[in-house]
């Protein structure tokens, strides 16, 4: 996401340079037909950029170079400024999942130990049942046997 958007911004920033020199070049300006050359390293490209340009005094160049570095560096910081934020909103985010996964974890665990006790009282009650029909079984033999005596 980070080299996207730094791309991004090489990409302007080169665009800009490049309507720089057009400018420049196309400018009319009264004077010598002096050739000024200015090497700088915007911050965003990471390399050195030279301009030139035919009767364009260095005032000039360096207002217009230093709106655009300053423009860029602004646009920079807010798009850092909305990563670090974006980071901190997953970080988040990725916390609570983590935090509902073990939840979810504990819940299961929970469930299947409360499933295992049902179907031990389940066994139980069966159990208690035939043990139930067995004693009503004798307890009738019983007092039949009592009749017929």
């Amino acid at each position: 996401m980070r080299s996207a958007t730094r791309t991004q911004d090489l990409d302007r920033a080169e665009e800009r340079i490049a309507e720089a020199k057009n400018t420049a070049n196309n400018a009319d300006v009264k004077g010598t037909a002096h050739r000024w050359r200015f090497l700088f390293v915007p911050p965003a490209l990471g390399r050195t950029v030279e301009l030139t340009a035919p009767g364009v005094s260095d005032g000039y160049y360096s207002r217009l170079v230093g709106r655009d570095t300053e423009a860029l560096q602004r646009k920079i910081a807010l798009l850092e400024r909305d990563l670090d934020t974006a980071e901190e909103k997953l970080k988040e985010k990725t916390d609570l999942l983590a935090a509902s996964d073990l939840k979810a974890e504990q819940f299961e665990r929970r469930c299947r130990s409360l499933e295992k006790e049902v179907d031990d009282l389940n066994a139980e009650l069966d159990a208690k049942t035939a043990e139930l029909v067995k004693v009503k079984k004798e307890l009738e033999d019983t007092l039949r046997n009592l009749d017929d005596i």
